[in-house]
């Protein structure tokens, strides 16, 4: 019963749930060509409540920046190789690192603070 309590009240059963979605929508996010960097974002936002588990939340970013670094080359090289006065796919890429930068933050800022 105690145990209960103290997993509700500390949000650690449902961070690590938060934790592995997060995972598991990364590693999704490899492997799918077109969808997968907007699935990083997902995995972002999932990541970046994970609460107590917040080694998952940071394995879960890590993934998605190889995701996006390693594994979407064609995402880099279409931002690059743009003209300026079409639209721009560069404020996309910056908009999905920002997204992966701004959870790793959140998730910092929130795990200092239950400290």
């Amino acid at each position: 019963m105690n145990e209960t309590i103290e997993n509700t009240s500390g949000g650690g059963s449902l961070g690590k749930v938060m934790g592995i979605l997060a995972i598991v929508v990364a590693g999704i996010a490899i492997v799918i060509p077109v969808i997968g960097v907007y699935l990083t974002i997902v995995s972002a936002i999932l990541a970046a409540f994970a609460g107590k588990s917040a080694l998952l939340g940071y394995i879960a970013i890590g993934i998605n920046f190889m995701s996006l670094f390693l594994f979407s080359p064609l995402l880099w090289v279409a931002a690059s190789a743009e003209n300026a006065d079409e639209n721009s796919i560069a404020g996309l890429v910056w908009f999905l690192l920002g997204t992966q930068v701004l959870a790793l933050v959140f998730l910092i800022w929130k795990n200092r603070k239950k400290a």
